[in-house]
């Protein structure tokens, strides 16, 4: 027994060198490996793929490098910037500072000048005042010993007023004879002659009627029952866009627009012309309303209100400005008669003709 357990301690004993060698042996073989393999890496690094703690490394570098670059690139920006603003601020001021300092002297000098003339001023505006009492005293005294030369000179000045006041005094008569009533009909000669009737009979036509008043009725004066529609002298203007019609001297006057259709101007020979102006009534008042929100100081008298079968005015202070409504209301129409400066209207019937034919078609 004690034998056999000698051989069992034996072998345990050798199986433990055994053991041992063995492990020393894998120790070695694995040193062997790594060395082996630092040696691979050294001679083809491309080859061997990192490990995962080398493969941050590589990572954490490649971020790092790039900071760098950020770095430097934002360096050189600010070291730009600054570069700038130091040529800007510290360059650029001295280059046109010259330039600034004769703009400065210049400057100067031209205050000073304006000093020296402000201090001058008063002595030169004390010598002119001398000047002009020493001229004042000389010529009153000139005037005094001349008097009757002074006399004459006043009776050629009374001469040449008069021969003005003559003149005035003829264009005056001449005028009054170009807008006289002959007749006493109540037209104008400058009317009769441009109707074709006669400026020395009242009622040319002999059927009862003045002149006048048969114009006012929209009848030929010249021809008895004839109507001014029918007359050579006497045309109808139609205002398509706005739906209405209007007699008019067509004869010898021109009817044109102004501002397109809303504004006809028909003139005369000598200047004077009647004008229809159309504009929206946007609030549809009666025509009395409608006066009085537009002039709310005027009065209207009740010979001032107009009114025939078709349509309602208002007739201005002056009686040369009507202001007409139809029955609908939807525009006012107004009808006016101007003369230019130091002219005496020649067509007052004519005008007041025109408004009293004024229709719509």
């Amino acid at each position: 027994m004690f034998g056999f357990g000698k051989k069992n301690k034996k072998k345990e004993e050798k199986g433990q060198i055994d053991s041992s060698s063995q492990d020393s042996g894998k120790k070695h073989h694995a040193q062997t490996h790594k060395d082996y393999e630092k040696e691979v890496r050294k001679e083809n690094r491309f080859h061997v793929m990192p490990k995962a703690g080398e493969t941050t490394m590589t990572s954490h570098s490649n971020k790092t490098r790039l900071i760098g670059f950020v770095i430097m690139i934002s360096g050189f920006i600010v070291l730009a910037g600054l570069g700038y603003c130091a040529y800007v601020y510290l360059v650029v001021p001295n280059m046109e500072q010259p330039a600034v300092t004769e703009e400065s002297q210049k400057q100067a000098s031209d205050n000073q000048k304006q000093e020296e003339a402000n201090k001058q001023q008063p002595e030169q505006k004390e010598e002119q005042d001398n000047q002009n009492q020493a001229t004042s005293t000389e010529n009153q005294a000139t005037s005094t010993e001349s008097e009757p030369q002074t006399s004459t000179s006043t009776g050629e000045q009374e001469e040449q007023e008069g021969q003005e006041g003559q003149e005035e005094q003829e264009g005056q008569e001449e005028q009054e004879r170009q807008v006289a009533d002959s007749d006493g009909d109540g037209l104008t000669d400058s009317e009769e002659q441009l109707l074709g009737s006669d400026s020395d009979s009242q009622d040319c036509d002999g059927d009862g009627y003045d002149d006048q008043t048969e114009v006012l009725s929209l009848y030929d004066p010249a021809i008895s029952e004839g109507r001014l529609q029918d007359s050579s002298a006497i045309s109808f203007y139609t205002n398509s866009d706005y739906g209405y019609r209007i007699l008019y001297p067509g004869a010898k006057w021109t009817a044109n627009e102004v501002v397109g259709a809303k504004s006809i101007m028909f003139k005369s020979e000598s200047g004077e012309f009647v004008q229809v102006i159309t504009q929206e009534n946007k609030d549809n008042l009666d025509i009395v309303d409608w006066y009085e929100k537009q002039f709310p100081e005027a009065d209207i008298p009740d010979d001032h209100i107009v009114e025939t079968e078709i349509w309602k005015g208002v007739k201005k202070e002056n009686r040369s400005i009507y202001y007409i409504t139809g029955q609908d209301k939807q525009n006012i129409y107004t009808i006016s008669y101007a003369a230019p400066n130091n002219v005496t209207p020649h067509y007052p019937t004519i005008f007041k003709m025109m408004v009293k034919s004024f229709e719509w078609k």
